[in-house]
């Protein structure tokens, strides 16, 4: 299980260390909390205003992993990796 808290604080150490020039988030989750995927989804859209970022999805991006996904930066997923939600509305 990952905290949105614990989460956010790597992703902001992230951002902000120069020895990164870039940045691979792989996403391997059943999805969670709205509101701790939404808190998520901020600090890696913050990341990927800073550095390139790819998302790979591992078995499994539902829900709020998949959500944690929408920042507009390029996704690649195995084709049997099990992707979406039924509870996530982007608008």
């Amino acid at each position: 299980v990952i905290a949105s808290r614990d989460f956010i604080k790597h992703v902001q150490d992230l951002k902000s260390d120069e020895e990164y020039q870039a940045v691979l988030l792989r996403i391997d989750s059943p999805g969670g909390d709205a509101v701790a995927s939404d808190e998520l989804l901020a600090a890696v859209k913050e990341l990927s205003k800073a550095k390139p970022t790819v998302i790979s999805f591992s078995d499994v991006a539902a829900s709020g992993g998949y959500y944690m996904a929408v920042t507009g930066d390029p996704i690649f997923a195995y084709p049997a990796t099990i992707t979406g939600s039924i509870g996530v509305v982007y608008g």
